[in-house]
């Protein structure tokens, strides 16, 4: 007979931990019997997830370093300006994954399976899961965070970018970081036909994350990434003598495709998968918690529908996309225009879809229009009639 659970999580990243941390937090919901399936065991820190946040939140227990400044630099100048009211927050993926992890080793009706999924399936009535060992395990209800982007590259009508990137973190003997501010965006960097910048997090003000980013359509060859950190390291940051102690490196989708929450019934889609990615920035983690709420709230019964990211915002980054899709080489120019012409801190609360359409309209006008309206044009007229 196989075994059944009330919810499985297939795969144990920050979607699944998030969803399994709401559930024991939940005096309706703790009680359910609950397997995690992963490939890893989540032994390594493998990632980091950065965020803004007014205040306390939620994982302020785990939060590794914060920064009250933020600098935004391009080839012409430098940006320096105060967070408040908020703080730029970064959790370590092994923090994290100890920090629930030892929740789960307090509560019988959570299990962590180590294995490597080979297909889902549901109809109404039961979902299964079965792993690449030809294990077969039912629920009531899987969770699904295991990214599947070939519908997503098949279809035309959403152009797919991806923020692909490689950082370094460097110990230096000297003290050469200021360690209050992120250099949350340094254009200054060759653009090579891209939309390319760096990203410096300095956790102290010896040790720090030197990262090369793009958001484009393509990968670049690994070497790439790492020879431009190293010329970024001497000539910019003016630092001949350091070691690497980490090493980190990902692909992140960009893209406004509508990533169904709900499939087969049975199966419902969370972080990447469920549309938790924001398209214009690729930052996930902060809207994996608040998704998480809503999922939590249909689980309970309070809602009969789990809602999704469909409103105004997305259709803004469906532009911003279009545009970095078209004309890649234009990402710095509008980034720049947005920070330079607008208080820096207005532009996290838009990026953060907590603004007016009166603040949004002037957020717009601010940067540059032609490629904008070039966009509006072939979305209308081109776009929005591709499959």
């Amino acid at each position: 007979m196989k075994k059944h659970y009330d919810f499985i999580i297939a795969g144990g990243g920050a979607a699944g931990l998030v969803l399994v941390n709401s559930i024991l937090e939940n005096p309706v919901l703790k009680n359910k019997s609950v397997l995690i399936i992963d490939k890893s065991d989540k032994s390594e820190n493998d990632r980091t997830w950065c965020f803004w946040e007014k205040g306390t939140g939620p994982w302020d227990e785990i939060i590794y370093k914060s920064w009250e400044k933020a600098i935004f630099k391009d080839s012409s100048s430098s940006l320096k300006f105060n967070l408040n009211p908020y703080r730029y927050k970064m959790i370590r993926g092994i923090d994290f994954y100890k920090h629930v992890k030892s929740k789960i080793r307090d509560n019988s009706n959570i299990e962590f399976l180590n294995a490597k999924i080979k297909s889902l399936k549901a109809d109404q009535n039961i979902a299964e899961v079965t792993t690449i060992d030809d294990i077969r395990i039912e629920a009531d209800i899987i969770f699904n965070s295991i990214p599947d982007f070939s519908e997503v590259k098949r279809n035309k009508k959403y152009p797919l970018l991806l923020q692909h990137f490689i950082g370094w973190v460097i110990e230096t003997e000297e003290e050469k970081f200021d360690d209050s501010s992120v250099t949350f965006m340094d254009f200054s960097v060759a653009q090579k036909g891209n939309t390319r910048f760096m990203y410096v997090l300095p956790f102290s003000k010896n040790k720090a994350l030197v990262e090369y980013t793009l958001f484009s359509p393509e990968l670049l060859d690994e070497e790439e990434y790492e020879q431009e950190i190293e010329k970024y390291i001497a000539s910019d940051l003016e630092i001949k003598e350091y070691s690497i102690i980490e090493k980190e490196k990902g692909a992140i989708p960009m893209t406004t495709f509508p990533f169904e929450k709900v499939t087969d019934h049975k199966i419902i889609n969370i972080g990447t998968q469920g549309g938790s990615t924001k398209a214009s920035t690729g930052f996930t983690f902060k809207r994996i918690n608040e998704d998480t709420a809503n999922i939590v709230k249909y689980l309970e019964g309070k809602c009969k529908d789990i809602q999704t990211n469909e409103n105004r915002f997305r259709y803004y980054d469906m532009l911003l996309i279009d545009v970095l899709f078209d004309k890649n080489e234009k990402g710095g120019e509008i980034f720049s225009s947005l920070f330079r012409k607008n208080d820096p801190v207005k532009i996290f609360d838009f990026l953060d879809e907590r603004t007016s359409i009166s603040e949004e309209l002037k957020i717009m006008l601010s940067s540059p229009q032609i490629p904008f309206l070039k966009s509006v044009l072939k979305r209308i007229f081109y776009r929005n009639f591709l499959s």
